[in-house]
């Protein structure tokens, strides 16, 4: 066990387990993520997991967690093990997996670290029909948190308040 899960049953009051557990659940916080969305017209079914599983493959880590939105139309990929202090270099890599030409990146600094984005037009990737573009973050995934939550189009959307 890791000093700071001992710290969590000493201090913290927890189980060995619980303290392992919740320090595993910490380091995927503050750990490299991806994500990828497809904005299309009519529905693509499974092409976020498509690209994801390509993303995955193509950064080196075939093995990294998937998790797909209710809606299939985005998917989180991580942790990963890319640098979580590189946004820029994580997404550059994810974009180079899909290949194709992306707009310049967008950062956009967040209370818990920057999220960097960029997209691309959709029409020529495999089973892409019907998608009209791509769209794909990176950043750790506390920084995605609070990317939500600060662009929140309710006050309070996601903020744990019920909206008004």
């Amino acid at each position: 066990m890791s000093e700071e899960s001992q710290d969590l049953v000493l201090e913290g009051g927890l189980t060995w387990a619980e303290a392992v557990e919740l320090r595993g659940l910490l380091d995927d916080m503050f750990a490299m993520m991806l994500s990828v969305t497809v904005e299309a017209d009519v529905p693509v079914p499974g092409l976020a997991e498509q690209l994801a599983l390509l993303v995955r493959t193509g950064i080196g880590e075939p093995h990294c967690r998937i998790q797909l939105s209710e809606d299939g139309l985005s998917a989180a990929i991580g942790p990963t093990g890319l640098d979580a202090e590189l946004p820029l270099a994580a997404l550059a890599a994810a974009a180079g997996a899909l290949g194709g030409t992306w707009e310049d990146p967008v950062v956009t600094g967040t209370a818990m670290g920057p999220v960097a984005g960029t997209a691309r037009d959709a029409q020529e990737l495999p089973g892409g029909g019907g998608a009209v573009k791509v769209h794909m973050w990176a950043g750790v995934a506390y920084a995605f948190v609070a990317y939500a939550r600060e662009a929140a189009p309710v006050p309070g959307a996601c903020s744990g308040e019920p909206a008004r």
